[in-house]
């Protein structure tokens, strides 16, 4: 009997735990550093790769049989970020911080959220969903990205109230995300890009 998926609910993690979760409640098989649906809920795949601890991309290429709802269940302190790219036109429906939005590559299609905060989400039954994410720790993010001990960015990532910021998708990221593929590009371009896409983001997180 194939079972009916409604409501996935997970803190924000990193994909290797999340992939051991979606195995764990008959979504797919996990493959190494991949999460393969299995077919009767849906086609495709979800695939990660490690660039430092701490620092990861992720890319999402699949079709669902069944329409699903995502919840991500908020933890005391902001540990993990991650920053959605969404890349088709189907709209995905996300609810964040008593908002709404309706993402999707023609508008609002870049969204970074936090650890702390509870975000749902909505894939609807045979929409095709391209989504490309980098993910990071505040551990590594502190180590890494801020040479400004008192910067207002750096204040914003280490306190632990939620972080919701939503971007449309710019020449820069577009021009960025063009050739990203992470089943079949090399490391290194994969690391650099993820860089660039990061820096480019905290830029225009510190221009709003």
């Amino acid at each position: 009997m194939n079972k009916t998926v409604n409501c996935i609910k997970y803190p924000l993690t990193l994909p290797a735990i999340w992939y051991q979760n979606l195995q764990s409640q008959g979504l797919g098989q996990v493959e190494e550093t991949r999460f393969i649906f299995d077919k009767h809920i849906g086609d495709g795949q979800l695939s990660f790769l490690e660039f430092q601890d701490g620092f990861w991309g992720q890319q999402m290429d699949f079709t669902l049989a069944q329409s699903l709802h995502l919840r991500q269940e908020a933890v005391p302190h902001n540990n993990l970020f991650i920053i959605n790219f969404y890349l088709t036109n189907t709209v995905v429906k996300q609810r964040s911080d008593d908002t709404d939005y309706n993402l999707h590559l023609d508008r609002l299609n870049v969204m970074l959220s936090s650890s702390s905060g509870e975000v749902q989400c909505d894939i609807l039954a045979h929409d095709v969903v391209k989504i490309v994410q980098i993910g990071f720790t505040r551990e590594w993010l502190v180590t890494n990205a801020f040479h400004v001990e008192d910067s207002p960015l750096k204040k914003m990532f280490m306190a632990d109230s939620p972080i919701y910021f939503s971007e449309a998708l710019n020449y820069k990221f577009k021009h960025l995300l063009d050739e990203v593929d992470i089943k079949s590009s090399n490391k290194l371009f994969l690391f650099s890009t993820a860089l660039q896409l990061l820096d480019d983001f905290f830029f225009e997180v510190r221009a709003s």
